[in-house]
């Protein structure tokens, strides 16, 4: 006597969708779930993605139900209720134990259901009249005059092209010597030949020409205030120490060494004024008076650009600094240098938060006083077990989102050079983040991108209602 085998029937809405049966479709387990890579889809959004729905131990299974399913079984043609099943051990908590002798349906969802019932397997035998309609019509239609010439024409372009290959392979195709060789003479023709001249060493000196010259002062007009074109300075051209007289480095030496420093190469700006062109006269253009103070200079007035205001006069000096900071006599070697194009104001300090209010430090000591769970994107594995899910999918969101803060970067270097890392921690609570600290760890970043970077990562929303304090970071450069 043959075993009796399980059928699973899946039905929406009182239609049956498919048929799974033991040996074809599962043997010792069944998994179903709204996910779309499983055997079993169940189109609910209520429904988990998977759920173990079968398990089975021999010729014994076992349906694993969800809270809130409900069951109906009949054994027989007779309907039983659930405390015959829970008397009898069918049903045990969520399981229910399939019995060969009954056929039940489980309530999945709103309008999906999977009922079950075991089945003797059967052999379909077809009869006479079946089997002779199924030989009249298994099998080939006979080919009509177009398709024999086309299959005719097929077979004869084939055989033309495996002799027309076999011919060329023999008889047309060129001697791989030959190719060999032309190629090793092309290769020749466009070797370089590498000449060397032969130029004998000479030894280079400076020495000085002219010594014991001081530099003199350029002269100025009494007109112009401008220097005299003159002679080049003695002394100084095509002579070291000329060279590193005229740059203040007197005690400069090429071949020393010191530590590597870090150096900031900033540019700054300076104003300077000058009252408007005039002067007190000097000598009267004609017999009148000359004129006052306060006007135009007269024919004859001299202008000194080195002399102090005057009070009363309304001609000022016209005054630029030079160099503020003696030169160092040690060549420096090594280090890195920071460039910053523009306001160095507008760098962002090293290790402060880019913004700091009294309302945003009173929504940090909530977290503080709140208990809220803190964690960074290295740092998951020591979260707690019940809230890990919650910052997992904090981190990808972030992860996911860390490209729009780069092409506000990408934006902003393209007007002002920078470059450097930021740290980011977002204070969140109920799905939103209520503050952020972006605090500058390194490089030249201005406070205006990180202004920009603050207020976009206060618009992130997240799938939480726990209190979170993640930090991350990002590297530009």
């Amino acid at each position: 006597m043959a075993t009796k085998q399980l059928n699973l029937h899946l039905n929406y809405k009182g239609k049956e969708l498919d048929t799974a049966k033991y040996g074809r479709d599962f043997t010792k387990k069944l998994v179903i779930g709204s996910s779309k890579y499983l055997f079993w889809q169940i189109l609910d959004p209520a429904f988990p993605d998977k759920h173990l729905f079968l398990t089975g131990t021999g010729d014994d299974f076992a349906l694993n139900l969800l809270p809130g399913s409900s069951v109906q079984c009949k054994k027989g043609n007779q309907d039983v209720d659930q405390n015959f099943l829970t008397s009898s051990k069918i049903l045990n908590g969520t399981q229910l134990k399939l019995q060969q002798d009954m056929t039940g349906v489980v309530k999945l969802a709103k309008d999906w259901d999977v009922s079950y019932e075991y089945r003797e397997p059967y052999a379909k035998v077809m009869t006479e009249e079946q089997r002779q309609i199924y030989n009249t019509y298994n099998r080939r239609p006979e080919l009509s005059a177009v398709d024999k010439f086309n299959r005719g024409l097929v077979l004869l372009l084939t055989a033309l092209t495996v002799i027309f290959l076999i011919v060329y392979d023999r008889l047309i195709k060129p001697d791989e010597k030959a190719a060999v060789s032309l190629a090793q003479k092309l290769e020749q023709m466009t070797q370089a030949t590498r000449v060397i001249p032969e130029v004998a060493q000479q030894t280079s000196s400076f020495e000085s020409d002219v010594e014991g010259q001081e530099e003199a002062p350029p002269a100025q007009t009494a007109q112009t205030g401008r220097p005299t074109q003159g002679t080049p300075r003695p002394g100084v051209a095509g002579t070291a120490s000329g060279a590193a007289g005229a740059f203040g480095l007197g005690g400069f030496n090429a071949g020393a060494t010191q530590q590597g420093l870090n150096f900031k190469a900033v540019t700054t700006s300076e104003t300077f004024g000058a009252t408007r062109p005039g002067g007190r006269g000097t000598g009267g253009g004609g017999g009148g008076t000359g004129p006052g103070g306060s006007g135009p200079g007269s024919p004859g007035s001299s202008f000194n650009a080195a002399a102090g205001q005057i009070q009363g006069a309304d001609l000022g000096a016209v005054a630029t600094s030079g160099p503020r900071y003696q030169g160092s006599s040690e060549r420096p070697t090594g280090g890195a240098v920071s460039v910053v194009t523009g306001d160095a104001s507008r760098v962002a300090p090293i290790g402060r938060p880019v913004t700091q209010s009294g309302a945003i430090t009173a929504v940090k000591n909530q977290f503080v006083a709140g208990g809220a769970t803190t964690a960074s994107e290295g740092s998951i594995a020591g979260v707690p077990e019940e809230n890990r899910g919650d910052v997992e999918n904090i981190k990808a969101r972030v992860n996911r989102n860390k490209g729009r803060i780069q092409s506000i970067y990408n934006s902003e270097s393209r007007l002002t050079p920078q470059s450097g890392a930021v740290s980011i921690t977002l204070y969140i609570d109920g799905g939103s983040v209520k503050a952020a600290d972006v605090v500058p760890t390194s490089g030249n970043l201005t406070t205006d991108f990180l202004k920009k970077v603050e207020s976009e990562v206060k618009g992130w929303s997240f799938n939480t209602s726990k209190k979170v304090k993640y930090q991350f970071s990002i590297l530009f450069n």
